[in-house]
C-alpha cells in the first residue's frame, strides 16, 4: 500500500508556478534582445555594403565621364554614340548616388525600429 499523497500548501505550488513564469519570461526576453541586436548588425552591415557599391558605381562613372566629356565637345546630336553614352554613364552616377542615399536612409530607419521595438519591450 502506497503512503497518502503529501499536502503541498497552495503558496507554495503558486510560488514555483510564478518562479517558473518569471524564468520563462526571462529566457524569451533575452532571445528577443539578442534577436534585436543580431537584426541591428545586419543591418548596419548592408548597409554599409550597400554605400560601398553605390560609391564604387559613381568613381567609375565619374572616370569615364571625365573621359567622355573630352570627346564630346563639339558634339550636339543626341543621337551620336557619345551622347549616348554619356547618358549612360550619367544614369550610372545617378543610381550610384541613389544606392548611398538609400543605403543611409535604410540603416537609419532600421536602427530607430529597433530602438523603437527594444524601447516597446522593455516597457512589457
Amino acid at each position: 500500500m502506497q503512503p497518502p499523497p503529501r499536502k503541498v500548501k497552495l503558496t507554495q505550488e503558486l510560488k514555483l508556478c510564478l518562479t517558473e513564469q518569471v524564468a520563462k519570461l526571462q529566457s524569451k526576453h533575452q532571445q528577443e534582445s539578442e534577436l534585436l541586436e543580431d537584426i541591428r548588425n545586419f543591418i548596419k552591415q548592408r548597409a554599409a555594403i550597400e554605400k560601398e557599391y553605390g560609391q564604387a558605381l559613381q568613381r567609375l562613372a565619374l572616370q569615364y565621364l571625365k573621359k567622355d566629356i573630352q570627346r564630346l565637345k563639339g558634339e550636339n546630336d543626341n543621337r551620336s554614340i557619345y551622347a549616348v553614352s554619356k547618358m549612360i554613364i550619367e544614369s550610372t552616377n545617378a543610381a550610384g548616388q541613389a544606392r548611398v542615399t538609400a543605403s543611409e536612409n535604410f540603416r537609419n530607419l532600421g536602427v530607430e525600429i529597433v530602438k523603437t521595438v527594444r524601447v516597446k519591450g522593455a516597457k512589457t
